[in-house]
């Protein structure tokens, strides 16, 4: 049975990338199943001859805040004339949501969920699990003005029980091509924008090209954490700048942002890398980290499931507390023990290229599949 899928999709964002990217390589395994995927980036008459749509959330963005009853009006007319709409929360953490859209969607996927999916029926301060912590541990309050613009009135919105069947853990943002990261280059988002909007035109076979950087090789520099700090809510800032100050004071780390193309050659000769939470709990920079050979060090990611599994405590990263009262202890004794550096750094790789290049791929495409029969 022949089967035809819409993806109404955009490419600024690497979330979005990370979104499309896979359908692209694993276009030969639906085609043997007789799945066409189609990608469309604007609302029109075809988009509506197909069986299944999938919907990337960025797509919508401004529409919550400004025309959310013609958002609501044209998932209506899709749930209307299309038998199955999926809807794709491509936003960075697992509390940015948009159960506003629960009622005129058959699926709602996001790319990493809360385990104890009964806190969503929870207001939490900043919309964030994390940025509920730092309020209500240590009186961190956000500013009006630094709020008003990412609080709006969808990610306000609690799921209600009567939705709570159609919430499920995606795909997250590891699934993007991050193989064009060149230390000469750096990792050029329009550029990676512009490859992927033509290769959905091509029928060409589109692979990925990550090469992982060596974990043994000789690394003279004990600790990245290059960590912005510029961010505008006091609640997701709080964080990164205790580290920034534990890692300038008690490890002499220099944490000033630099140029992309030198932070990655620092990175491919760093033993370890720090990874704050940032808008979300999954950040791009941990997969630079993974793929430049270094240990991964981040903040406690037990409270979230997401897909790749990448995050496996003392298997493919070390965490610490959101409090940090573990941070500075945990990193001197992983600091002198070179052997458990090197085995956790190369396990996260191994368990990576696992998903990209290994069988790992069918676990994907299961997915997918899963998706549209379910």
């Amino acid at each position: 049975m022949k089967m035809r899928v819409h993806l109404l999709t955009e490419y600024r964002s690497p979330n979005s990338l990370a979104l499309n990217y896979p359908f692209l390589v694993h276009r030969p395994f639906f085609n043997k199943e007789g799945i066409k995927f189609y990608f469309y980036e604007n609302l029109s008459d075809k988009i509506y001859g197909c069986d299944v749509i999938f919907i990337n959330s960025k797509f919508f963005k401004s529409w919550h805040a400004k025309r959310e009853e013609a958002l609501f009006g044209v998932l209506a007319s899709f749930k209307k004339k299309i038998q199955k709409v999926i809807w794709f929360d491509t936003n960075d953490s697992t509390g940015t949501t948009q159960f506003n859209v629960m009622p005129f969607v058959d699926g709602y996927y996001k790319n990493q969920v809360l385990k104890d999916a009964s806190l969503y029926t929870k207001p939490f301060y900043g919309h964030r699990i994390f940025t509920d912590y730092y309020n209500r541990t240590f009186k961190v309050f956000d500013e009006e003005s630094a709020k008003a613009p990412t609080q709006s009135h969808s990610v306000s919105v609690l799921l209600q029980p009567q939705y709570a069947h159609k919430l499920h853990v995606s795909w997250n943002s590891a699934m993007n091509e991050w193989g064009r990261s060149s230390h000469f280059f750096g990792h050029n988002y329009f550029y990676e924008e512009l490859v992927a909007r033509i290769r959905t035109h091509l029928p060409f076979k589109t692979d990925y090209t990550v090469q992982f950087i060596k974990v043994e090789k000789n690394r003279k520099i004990d600790v990245n954490g290059r960590i912005g700090l510029s961010h505008s809510r006091n609640t997701i800032r709080y964080q990164r700048q205790m580290i920034a100050n534990i890692l300038r004071e008690k490890f002499n780390v220099d944490t000033n942002k630099v140029s992309r193309r030198r932070y990655l050659v620092e990175l491919s000769n760093s033993k370890i890398g720090i990874s704050p939470f940032g808008w979300g709990e999954i950040n791009y920079r941990d997969f630079e980290i993974i793929i430049n050979g270094a240990l991964l060090i981040k903040s406690d990611m037990s409270h979230l499931e997401t897909w790749p599994p990448l995050y496996v405590e003392n298997e493919t990263y070390i965490s610490y507390s959101w409090g940090l009262e573990d941070f500075e202890e945990k990193l001197r004794d992983i600091l002198r023990n070179k052997e458990k550096i090197i085995a956790i750094s190369k396990k996260a790789q191994e368990l990576y290229a696992y998903y990209l290049y290994g069988n790992g791929r069918f676990e994907f495409c299961n997915k997918v599949l899963n998706i549209i029969h379910r």
